[in-house]
């Protein structure tokens, strides 16, 4: 079962639990005269119009999108939510009115025994409805069934006062009604006033929560192609959320790469977190400040060494730290594996990748050598200079070209 319908049901069960219990009160007020019991049977009254609205707004949020609203239906809940918090506040004006009416004028009522059984069900439905909403709540995240939760905490409150209102008169302090009412009115307000709150931030887009957000930023660092990520932008609509955010990946970006990437992020953050319907990610190029260059050569003389052909055959490697444009430390590695008669290439290229380099320059690249090194994170560019120092400067100068696929189909294998 889906969380919207999961929503549709919990308010189905609130609206026939409350309206029997506004029946119940009303009609055992009536009998014993009691006013606090018939007030509360309207104030119940007042919850099953609440619920209808919320299933109202649950019911309308499960249509699919289309043209006209084409991200959905989902925010009919938040308005319903915001519709329940008017009513809310409307409860705790009346409560307001109410409390003071009966502090100026004590009102004497009869047969306790059946007034205070109806107030002792109607505690006893509300905390039941109070923790079975709640629950749901915090199962699926619907807004307007928090708010409902809410209000069935204040009925377990309002329910109470109709107990000492109806017992008060026996301990001659019937003006304990009014003050207990007055005081459960500004809960009562308190508690609409933030509702009405998270409804309308919601309508607005308001980012869920700091909770959410840090699950969201966990998920993204899981993913090791995305070095760093910026822009993350959330937001609540209905029982879900909505994210976007743009990542910086390693390597060159085509599009399979690109989805590949896109979708392990998806993946990760709809893993951390449940409640996310769409997780919108725009994948651009990482460009440290600092990177390490690759040059095979034919034999070491710093800057000016010569190039090499053949990666696999290559006297050695010429290691360029680079920091932005300015060269920085320059080291050698001797490429041990050039007199190997197969797959010379391939252990060039693993050599290579262990020493955290960045960007290999190269004149030709087969298969495995290429897929090795793109797994390392390894960007391929094809070589144009005569000398190390050449590359670099042609490199900084962004005069290379990328490599996106092998420039030799069985090079890497033996070269």
């Amino acid at each position: 079962m889906n969380k919207l319908k999961v929503g549709e049901r919990a308010a189905a069960i609130t609206v026939g639990a409350t309206l029997f219990l506004a029946v119940v009160k009303g009609a055992v007020g009536y009998v014993v005269g009691s006013s606090a019991l018939i007030t509360s049977a309207f104030e119940s009254l007042s919850d099953v119009i609440s619920s209808v609205s919320s299933w109202f707004g649950l019911r309308i949020a499960q249509r699919k999108p289309d043209e006209k609203f084409p991200y959905g239906y989902y925010k009919a809940e938040n308005i319903a939510a915001l519709f329940i918090s008017l009513l809310i506040l409307y409860a705790a004006v009346n409560f307001m009115v109410e409390g003071y009416s009966r502090l100026m004028n004590p009102v004497a009522i009869s047969n306790y025994g059946i007034g205070v059984a109806a107030a002792l069900v109607s505690i006893a439905v509300s905390i039941f409805l109070y923790r079975f909403l709640s629950k749901v709540a915090r199962d699926i995240g619907a807004q307007s069934i928090e708010a409902n939760a809410k209000d069935k905490k204040v009925d377990i409150f309002s329910s109470s006062l109709v107990l000492v209102a109806i017992v008060s008169p026996l301990i001659g302090m019937q003006w304990l009604e009014g003050v207990v009412t007055i005081l459960i009115s500004f809960l009562v307000l308190k508690l609409g006033l933030e509702t009405t709150r998270d409804s309308v931030l919601a309508l607005m887009d308001v980012s869920p929560s700091k909770e959410i957000e840090g699950k969201v930023e966990t998920a993204l660092r899981s993913v090791s192609e995305a070095k760093r990520f910026k822009h993350l932008k959330l937001r609540k609509s209905g029982p879900f959320v909505f994210g976007e955010v743009e990542v910086e990946i390693t390597g060159s970006i085509d599009v399979k790469r690109a989805h590949s990437v896109t979708e392990a992020i998806q993946n990760a953050v709809k893993g951390k977190v449940t409640e996310m319907e769409h997780f919108t990610v725009h994948v651009e190029p990482y460009k440290p400040r600092r990177r390490v260059v690759a040059i095979p050569v034919r034999e070491f003389d710093g800057l000016d060494s010569r190039t090499a052909e053949r990666v696999g055959r290559a006297h050695g490697f010429l290691l360029v730290t680079l920091m932005g444009s300015e060269v920085g430390k320059v080291r050698s590695i001797v490429n041990s594996h050039k007199e190997n008669k197969s797959q010379a290439g391939l252990r060039a290229a693993n050599l290579v990748a262990r020493e955290g380099v960045d960007v290999l320059i190269v004149h030709s690249i087969g298969e495995i050598s290429f897929h090795t090194l793109r797994d390392s994170f390894v960007e391929v560019y094809k070589s144009k200079g005569r000398t190390a120092r050449e590359e670099i400067m042609l490199f900084i100068a962004g005069k290379l070209n990328i490599i996106t696929k092998p420039t030799k189909e069985s090079a890497g294998v033996k070269k």
